[in-house]
């Protein structure tokens, strides 16, 4: 069975943050996204480029739904993986197959590019680099935009979208980034996410220690 997942790999320690099955006909969906919309002034205020993305998604009535995300830089051990596509675990290894994110970012026709596959060696030696990681929010749009999943994943790392928009809002000062996951997280506290504040709250400040 092949699943999407998100999850923290650190030698050998699996962090799920969720497992998303959307796999029909037993035929991968591994496509990039048909549309990437990148905000016009990503130096702007986090929380304003936020509530741009949103009225953008009402704007463009995204009808299957949509994705949001921004980065952020933090200084980690080169063992530990955000991981947001579709993962196989053979002996040693861990296998991610989807479309590079950095690559799906860059390009002029994101619907032009293949999935690809990268392969994580579990014994590598642990150093300490800086990365940058891409925090990615799926929302639902029907009959109104509603929170469904938090996802992390290296910028360098496959995704799997499903064929759902992104709108990117570029990087974010950690601080920022951090208030308004908090924000979401206690507008929607009634809903149980997959991913838990607390492992976005150790990814803001303290994975690297």
């Amino acid at each position: 069975m092949n699943e999407t997942r998100c999850f923290i790999f650190s030698a050998g320690l699996f962090l799920l943050c969720f497992v998303q099955s959307e796999i029909a006909s037993g035929q991968t969906q591994t496509k990039s996204s048909k549309l990437v919309i990148h905000h016009p002034d990503q130096t702007g205020a986090l929380m304003a480029r936020w509530k741009w993305a949103l009225a953008e998604a009402e704007k463009q009535k995204f009808d299957r739904g949509f994705w949001i995300g921004h980065s952020i830089e933090r200084e980690m051990s080169e063992e530990h993986h955000m991981i947001m596509g579709e993962v196989s675990i053979h002996d040693e290894q861990i296998i991610i197959r989807g479309v590079l994110l950095n690559e799906l970012l860059a390009a002029k026709e994101p619907d032009q590019l293949r999935p690809t596959r990268v392969v994580i060696e579990t014994d590598k030696k642990k150093q300490t680099v800086k990365k940058q990681i891409a925090i990615l929010f799926q929302f639902t749009n029907t009959p109104s935009p509603r929170l469904k999943r938090v996802g992390l994943s290296d910028i360098n790392m496959p995704v799997s979208f499903h064929n759902k928009p992104l709108l990117w809002l570029g990087s974010a000062e950690v601080g920022n980034s951090l208030e308004l996951i908090r924000n979401l997280y206690g507008d929607n506290k009634d809903f149980n996410f997959d991913c838990p504040l607390a492992n976005l709250v150790e990814l803001h400040g303290l994975l690297d220690k």
